[in-house]
């Protein structure tokens, strides 16, 4: 009895074991971060980033960068590997419009998982005067902008439907009648 209490133990304790090694021999020492930055040596703007897990720089991962535009992201280049120092970089060549003064959004974003993110906001984008076209006369505007020859055009072609409606109902009701023509009861 003692020996098959042992073996039942042993089995246990194997059985343990098994179902948690999986367990030990995939799990992640820490979640990576990636953080971005930004260089500018003789007019060349470069775009860094530095991938990292528990401080210590993760070799061969793929990193995307991006601009942030209305509609989403615009990347920049293709994918950059990282080095043994956990760093990828772009030169970042585009003349792109920014805001009114001129700052465009950096994304730098992990290729395997799209939450670890880092961005920066930096001055490198053509500077964008918003002007409403809402008070020059076009097409599209409202009636108080509307170009003086559509007022017009519009305005005859109504009067010669409505006057080609009324001249006929004019020659129905008074000409025929004066003339016998038509139905009479």
């Amino acid at each position: 009895m003692k020996n098959y209490l042992k073996s039942k133990l042993i089995v246990k304790l194997l059985a343990g074991v098994a179902f948690s090694m999986p367990i030990l021999l995939f799990a992640q020492d820490g979640e990576p971060t990636i953080k971005l930055s930004i260089v500018e040596k003789d007019s060349v703007k470069i775009c860094k980033a530095v991938v990292t897990t528990d401080s210590k720089p993760v070799k061969g991962t793929d990193v995307n960068f991006f601009v942030k535009r209305f509609f989403g992201l615009m990347p920049l280049a293709k994918a950059e590997t990282t080095d043994e120092n956990g760093e990828a970089s772009v030169v970042f060549e585009k003349k792109l419009p920014g805001d009114s003064a001129g700052n465009i959004t950096l994304i730098a974003q992990l290729d395997d998982d799209e939450t670890i993110i880092d961005q920066v906001v930096v001055p490198w984008g053509a500077k964008v005067k918003f002007e409403s076209g809402m008070n020059e006369k076009a097409l599209w505007a409202s009636r108080a902008n509307a170009p003086l020859y559509l007022i017009i055009i519009s305005n005859v072609i109504i009067i010669g439907i409505w006057g080609t409606m009324g001249y006929i109902l004019y020659l129905l009701f008074f000409k025929m009648k004066k003339s016998g023509i038509g139905y009479n009861p």
